[in-house]
């Protein structure tokens, strides 16, 4: 018997509350078991939950703030965090423990593959997400890659940041896939990361020379 993933839904809007829960439970192995309008309310419920999705900006207390008292507890529950726009905010959105970053206007599809995605432990972001955080975060701030990257790895990098895919950045610089992934994983060891999008948050964040 497959296991339901139980899901809570925290966001101020009402109508994106209603499509979540509208989505959600189109999906047999899935079920909300909570909505609320405020972080407070979030951290306040006792209720089971498996798996949080969790509105970024909120009223009172941050969806950050949220998912860092969220993640502490035992047992630990997941948390996808989701916005309508761009933000620069996503390195510390993955340290404080979320396990992904969507756009609020994501396709229905994409929403209940990530869920299953996170409920099964893996980190997950959409291009598009990420495109628009970064596209926020270039605004404030200049990247500056670490000096002992060769010029492929520089040119992966800049890919990366971007918001190319995979098999794109493959062809760009005359890899195979699976070739390209390998070296991204490298990379990411040397970084001290574990996930795509938490190598473009740590390349992101402002260095001190």
């Amino acid at each position: 018997m497959t296991s339901v993933i139980r899901i809570g839904i925290c966001d101020d809007d009402a109508l994106v509350r209603r499509l979540l829960a509208n989505t959600i439970s189109h999906a047999a192995d899935m079920e909300v078991v909570a909505v609320c309008d405020t972080g407070e309310d979030a951290v306040a419920l006792d209720e089971p939950i498996d798996l949080w999705l969790m509105d970024l900006r909120l009223p009172g207390m941050s969806g950050r703030r949220v998912s860092e008292i969220l993640t502490k507890r035992v047992p630990k529950p997941k948390v996808l965090l989701l916005t309508a726009f761009g933000d620069d905010r996503v390195a510390d959105t993955l340290e404080a423990g979320a396990s992904g970053y969507l756009l609020k206007d994501s396709r229905p599809e994409n929403l209940i593959a990530a869920i299953r995605a996170v409920a099964a432990g893996f980190s997950v972001s959409t291009v598009e997400a990420m495109r628009s955080a970064l596209g926020a975060a270039a605004a404030t701030r200049q990247v500056q890659l670490p000096d002992d990257l060769d010029p492929l790895d520089r040119r992966i990098v800049h890919e990366i940041l971007r918001g190319a895919a995979y098999g794109e950045i493959a062809q760009l610089v005359n890899m195979s896939e699976s070739g390209l992934k390998k070296r991204v994983s490298a990379l990411m060891r040397r970084m001290g990361v574990k996930s795509r999008p938490e190598l473009m948050a740590h390349l992101q964040q402002p260095r001190n020379r």
